[in-house]
């Protein structure tokens, strides 16, 4: 009980003491603020940042990844149509070659025929 009125006491004469110039300065607070790169600020606050700076970096991320995919999507378009199109040419060419065929082998029959009777 002594040593709580001693404390007690010396908490008063420093704050009696801080009043005047050249006296002992007041005692610093327990519940004070953490420092992160100069400057003061508090856990949550810090917090609140490296979730928001995070939440951008993903939106941004994402958008480049989204640019990236449309413009492959583009190429491979293209080399889609390309392949249609020499698909196309080739069927063409192929009912080109079989109707020549046909053409042959009913010549062919025609020149069999006129030539049998």
């Amino acid at each position: 009980m002594a040593l709580v009125a001693r404390t007690g006491r010396k908490k008063m004469m420093n704050k009696l003491l801080s009043y005047f110039p050249g006296g002992i300065p007041p005692e610093k607070k327990t519940g004070r603020r953490k420092y992160f790169f100069k400057y003061q600020t508090s856990i949550v606050v810090f917090l609140l940042f490296l979730m928001v700076s995070s939440l951008i970096y993903q939106i941004c991320t994402g958008v480049y990844g989204l640019l990236l995919n449309n413009r492959r999507l583009k190429k491979e378009r293209l080399v889609l149509q390309e392949k249609k199109r020499l698909i196309e040419d080739l069927e063409a060419k192929i009912k080109e070659e079989d109707l020549n065929q046909l053409l042959k082998l009913e010549a062919e029959e025609f020149r069999n025929i006129h030539l049998g009777e």
